[in-house]
């Protein structure tokens, strides 16, 4: 039976295993990094830069080039399909310990400028006051909900520091939220008005309890609220990463109307990473085998079809009239075909030397389906043609590759994908 060859590929478990763990890892440190980037971002664009530039435009833009020079230092997280398997894990830790100290170089820049602007006698930044709050209200960042009543809002009996932390706070809340969330906005500006308006009522005294447990069940709502607009931005950026490992443009964050949506494209998007990675995987492993088993690389070109699927091409040489063409595509699908090198229609000599290597070809293939089961991937049989002469057909080879071996984890990163029309 050696006419094309359909097989369908699985990849043995713990292959499958360390793939996604590999896959679960670049997707978590490709979110950090991003979420790193954007409170720094977010930072120049905060009342201490703002009040810096206006104060002294030469100073603001020496540290302004200084931060984008550290910005420009950072690494980007290594992709695993452009990293050896067993590997990657080492190279990503690498990778991130770099980045932690170029970080710690931006932070160091500007908790210099903020307590060079407090010490001026400016009120405090955004980033500072968000800071302030976390600590007068003992809120810890938790990736769990907060149970009801966590927080605890004490003070001392006396009624005048009672005024005082309300007012704090109500000034806080009003100064510290971020305008990209509408629940957080509208909880600071309903919640600041009412804590208003208890620290400057005559009667305090009588209802100090009261006020006490109503300020404890906002800052419960607030933190409540803060942690999942955090938990949004963190899938967010989880999205933004899968969207580009699949070559697609992500859309902007308030395109999705609840976070059911965004989860379901985070599902999607994760799906269709999973499906190119394992394909990648299993392309590299055949071109590995083949190499191995004396065939000379020829030519590899990863294709789209026109419904977005995509799929690989690589041609070897047997000899120098012959070659395998291999087919692998996202649904796991391999094929394999014999066919002629050289210019011109297929003539009748052709046939008979396509079906002589087509047998040659049956014997060799028992030996493929085993070298790629060793490197975790198995080939099973959906349906082996026998023999044909109809089967010939010829390539036109106008360039030999001098590769080794082709590497598609690696050439994804670097050959754009051809569109088929």
């Amino acid at each position: 039976m050696s006419g094309p060859k359909l097989s369908q590929a699985e990849l043995e478990r713990r292959r499958r295993e360390q793939l996604a763990g590999q896959r679960r890892s670049y997707v978590d440190a490709a979110a950090r990094l991003r979420r790193k980037k954007e409170e720094i971002s977010l930072w120049m664009n905060s009342e201490v830069f703002r009040k810096l530039s206006s104060d002294s435009a030469a100073e603001a833009q020496k540290l302004r080039a200084a931060m984008e020079s550290r910005m420009q230092q950072l690494e980007e997280i290594p992709a695993p399909d452009m990293t050896i398997l067993e590997h990657y894990t080492e190279r990503l830790a690498q990778t991130e310990q770099r980045n932690r100290e170029k970080f710690a170089q931006l932070e160091l820049l500007m908790e210099q400028e903020e307590k060079r602007f407090f010490a001026a006698g400016q009120r405090q930044s955004q980033r500072e006051g968000e800071k302030r709050l976390v600590q007068m209200l003992q809120l810890i960042r938790k990736e769990t909900p907060t149970a009801a009543g966590v927080v605890d809002f004490q003070f001392d009996g006396e009624i005048q520091t009672l005024r005082a932390q309300l007012l704090m706070l109500a000034e806080n809340m009003k100064k510290n939220v971020s305008a990209r969330d509408k629940r957080l906005s509208e909880l600071a500006r309903k919640g600041s008005l009412e804590i208003q308006s208890y620290a400057r009522d005559p009667g305090l005294e009588k209802k100090k309890d009261q006020v006490r447990l109503r300020a404890e069940e906002l800052l419960n709502r607030w933190q409540e609220t803060l942690r999942l607009l955090r938990r949004r931005e963190e899938r967010y950026s989880e999205y933004c990463v899968l969207a580009s490992a699949v070559h697609t443009s992500p859309r902007p964050a308030d395109a999705f109307a609840d976070d059911n949506m965004l989860e379901e494209e985070i599902r999607r998007l994760g799906e269709l990473y999973r499906k190119k990675d394992e394909m990648d995987f299993i392309a590299t492993q055949i071109n590995a085998v083949m190499i191995e088993l004396g065939y000379q690389f020829v030519t590899s070109t990863a294709l789209r079809r026109k419904n977005g699927s995509e799929y690989d091409y690589s041609l070897y040489q047997a000899d120098e009239e012959a070659g395998i063409s291999i087919y692998t595509d996202e649904s796991g699908a391999v094929m394999m075909q014999m066919t002629m090198l050289g210019e011109g229609e297929v003539t009748g000599a052709d046939e008979e030397i396509s079906y002589q290597r087509q047998l040659d070809f049956c014997a060799a293939h028992p030996d493929i389906l085993e070298a790629l089961k060793k490197r975790g991937v198995l080939l099973k049989q959906v349906n082996y043609l026998p023999p044909s002469r109809k089967y010939a057909s010829k390539r036109k080879v106008s360039q030999r590759s001098t590769s080794k071996v082709v590497d598609r984890r690696r050439r994804r990163g670097k050959q754009k994908v051809r569109r088929m029309q």
